[in-house]
């Protein structure tokens, strides 16, 4: 009787530690990755929530920014962005939320990074642009299973690699497709990196995603890094892209830039 009441009560007391609200959006994943941490009084906290601040103004604009707070020991660098389709306002609480929750989740490490599935934020106290970040990652897969499962890992793998070009000529650095398997499937597929990397980066970056997420035998999956991640499902999940977004269609054989068809 008494353990049950002792396991009762560590339940209770693990309920209280959870955060009141719920996330609007969907978590992928976190990643706490730098060893060391910080006092929450330090000079080094408060440059870190002014970098909030200042990033909730930055990324909704265009969906991306990054800068940094601070100087030696305490300067913190930050990096947030939204998918390229979504807009301004939903990407201003994606942020904000995605903020939110990587301060609960890794309250004092000096490195850590958040994924949504609308946008990201990453902070650190080491310059981290222009650098592909292939250690951090997550992956999640789709539960349903397919019949012929040969035919999507050849047609994902070609999908995917055909989007990292388009991506990489892409400012956003964003393709989106769906194409018709041979099974008469449509198959949607996505892939992103964050801005800061050069389009030759960009490439390198999705190949590493690429070799990682082909499944075998699974209806859709997404794996990413800190710098780029790709996704695929056979239902659509992106939204009505704007014009700067390239994008794969019918048979990909055709690409709009700019709503033109070339």
């Amino acid at each position: 009787m008494l353990r049950m009441k002792s396991t009762l009560l560590i339940l209770i007391l693990l309920s209280l530690c959870l955060p009141l609200q719920q996330s609007a959006y969907a978590i992928l994943a976190h990643r706490c990755f730098s060893n060391e941490t910080y006092n929450p009084s330090s000079i080094f906290a408060s440059n870190l929530q002014e970098l909030f601040n200042f990033h909730q103004i930055l990324v909704p604009p265009t969906g991306f920014g990054k800068g940094s707070i601070g100087h030696g020991e305490n300067q913190v660098f930050g990096l947030g962005q939204c998918r390229g389709d979504v807009p301004r306002t939903r990407c201003l609480n994606c942020i904000s939320e995605a903020m939110f929750w990587l301060r609960w989740s890794c309250p004092i490490s000096r490195g850590a990074i958040m994924w949504f599935d609308l946008c990201l934020f990453k902070y650190s106290n080491v310059n981290f642009y222009g650098q592909i970040d292939d250690t951090n990652n997550y992956i999640r897969r789709n539960a349903t299973s397919i019949s012929n499962p040969t035919v999507i890992f050849n047609q994902v793998n070609n999908l995917i690699f055909t989007l990292s070009f388009v991506a990489s000529a892409n400012p956003l650095f964003l393709a989106t497709a769906s194409a018709r398997t041979d099974d008469s499937r449509t198959l949607y597929g996505l892939v992103e990196c964050t801005r800061d990397l050069t389009p030759e980066d960009s490439i390198r970056c999705l190949n590493l995603v690429r070799v990682r997420l082909i499944p075998w035998g699974i209806a859709g999956a997404q794996f990413g890094y800190g710098s780029c991640y790709a996704r695929y499902e056979i239902y659509s999940f992106f939204g009505q892209a704007p014009a700067a977004i390239y994008n794969m269609v019918s048979n990909n054989t055709h690409v709009l830039i700019d709503n033109q068809v070339v």
